[in-house]
């Protein structure tokens, strides 16, 4: 598969699994998870509001990833479940997830990219990639790459 293509089918499946992840401003698999309920210590001890404040909720989130089979001839759907604290950190899962499938068989597309910034305004998700220099050097260059 060639490189842009590849790209292609790649910015596709975050796109997908982004609009999946914010359709309607809700998701049926979401469910909010607060760490401060299975202790009973927490309920006892009244005299440490601060500390209870400063515990964060985690919500739990089902997401649709997309990878490729061994062969790079078919895109694999994946789901995983992934905890997050806030949006900057629902990215981050998310970018890890899309790095590192369940299943050894598959073969992430982003292999080699490395995200150096990434910001949510207004639903608009704006990625900084750097991409390494033999990402798109197109079938001449795979096959110069491949057969030196």
């Amino acid at each position: 598969m060639k490189p842009k293509v590849r790209i292609l089918f790649t910015v596709a499946a975050i796109l997908l699994l982004m609009i999946t992840m914010t359709a309607c401003g809700s998701l049926s698999t979401e469910k909010k998870v607060d760490p401060s309920e299975s202790s009973n210590e927490n309920q006892e001890d009244v005299g440490n509001e601060d500390t209870e404040a400063a515990k964060p909720e985690l919500t739990s989130l089902t997401i649709s990833i997309f990878y490729s089979d061994d062969q790079l001839m078919n895109i694999v759907k994946e789901e995983q479940e992934i905890q997050y604290l806030g949006t900057e950190d629902l990215i981050s899962k998310v970018w890890d997830a899309l790095q590192n499938p369940l299943d050894e068989q598959l073969i992430d597309l982003w292999q080699g990219v490395e995200l150096k910034k990434a910001s949510l305004n207004d639903r608009l998700l704006t990625l900084d990639l750097s991409l390494p220099v033999d990402i798109s050097l197109g079938s001449t260059g795979e096959a110069w790459q491949c057969n030196p």
